[in-house]
């Protein structure tokens, strides 16, 4: 599960890989509300779906 860390509150001050990345940008990567409720309900085993791309658009109605 992704969760929202400043960079600041990690030791060293920053995550592995991201040396060189503004501080700002870190703290951007948290997902929004309306993202983070989608990835719970899939966590939860909530959601569809498709075998194929074809079924996934039938259901979208395109």
């Amino acid at each position: 599960m992704i969760q929202h860390v400043p960079p600041s509150t990690l030791k060293g001050g920053s995550p592995p890989g991201s040396e060189g990345v503004p501080p700002s940008a870190l703290e951007e990567i948290a997902p929004n509300p309306t993202t983070r409720k989608a990835m719970d309900e899939l966590e939860q085993g909530k959601g569809k779906g498709f075998d194929s791309a074809d079924e996934l658009f039938e259901d979208l109605g395109i």
